[in-house]
């Protein structure tokens, strides 16, 4: 989402999705959860994994055309927005 400002400038809106898998890598051993993570799976650990999703979105300031100034970033959030324990085959 891009927004033109009065300077000619311009606000851009970046989302990011990330998705990190977490599995043990002995037979055996498990992995524990963080605290998000155990707010949604309402697991402390598990031995097959956790598969998580979160969210970045960032906000810069880029400058109008010919300016001598740098793109700068006004703000970011960071949200957890899925967790789930790996399913084995």
């Amino acid at each position: 989402m891009v927004f033109s400002t009065a300077d000619s400038g311009a606000i851009v809106m970046g989302t990011i999705i990330e998705r990190e898998l977490v599995e043990p890598l002995q037979s055996g051993a498990a992995v524990n959860s963080s605290i998000a993570v155990r707010a949604l799976t309402s697991l402390s650990q598990s031995t097959q994994g956790f598969d998580v999703e979160s969210q970045l979105q960032i906000l810069w300031y880029v400058p109008p055309v010919g300016s001598q100034d740098a793109i700068r970033v006004l703000g970011f959030t960071y949200s957890l927005i899925g967790a789930k324990e790996v399913e084995r085959e």
